[in-house]
Order: structure tokens, then C-alpha cells, then sequence
């Protein structure tokens, strides 16, 4: 692929990779509260329990906050049940560290080796 440009080169490696169906997954967004990063400290041990919980299930695959914690937050879930039930028992939900939160269906296009 001597010659081509990065972007000829990705379009010209996913022409190349055999057809799979589409893979769904699950975004959790979390909107912050304004004052995130008082009220999140005594919450990080419940929180951080839970996200054990979920990846040891194998229904949590990614999760993280954006680069300011102010501006949220977000998880990969494999089934929208797994993200709704996550949220809903999250101790930052529970106690005000996330102001408000949403799931969206993700089609995933370009992945590792299935």
C-alpha cells in the first residue's frame, strides 16, 4: 500500500476484511453535576465496585470519563439491559454525582480480530 495516503490505506484494509454482520453495542452517557468533583469522592469505592461487577460479568467493556470529568462520562455495554440495570444501581447516580444519563445503540464498524 506503498504510495497511499492513511485514509486509502484504512478504506483499502476494510475492503479487504470479510463481511461480518453488524455489531451492536450500548453507550452510557453520564451528564455530570456541577459540583462532580465534591460529591464524587465518597462514592469512587461503591462506584468503582460496581464497574468490577459489570466487566467481571462481561457485559462492560470500556468505560471512562472524558478528559474534564466535568463534561461526563461514558460506558460500552453489550446489551442495553446491562447498561439501564448498571446506571440504575450506580452509587453516582444514586447520589447526585451524575445529573442525568442516556444509552444509545452503537454499531461498532472497525474492530480488533473477532
Amino acid at each position: 500500500m506503498a504510495g497511499l495516503g492513511l485514509g486509502q490505506q484504512i478504506l483499502v484494509a476494510l475492503s479487504l476484511r470479510p463481511l461480518r454482520e453488524v455489531i451492536v453495542k450500548y453507550v452510557l452517557f453520564y451528564e455530570s453535576a456541577d459540583d462532580v468533583r465534591a460529591k464524587a469522592p465518597p462514592h469512587v469505592p461503591a462506584h468503582s465496585a460496581r464497574i468490577a461487577e459489570f466487566h467481571i460479568q462481561g457485559t462492560l467493556l470500556m468505560i471512562g470519563t472524558f478528559a474534564d470529568p466535568q463534561e461526563g462520562a461514558m460506558g460500552i455495554f453489550t446489551t442495553r439491559e446491562a447498561a439501564e440495570e448498571f446506571a440504575r444501581g450506580d452509587a453516582f447516580v444514586l447520589n447526585g454525582v451524575v445529573r442525568n444519563w442516556r444509552i444509545l445503540e452503537w454499531n461498532e464498524s472497525v474492530a480488533g480480530p473477532q
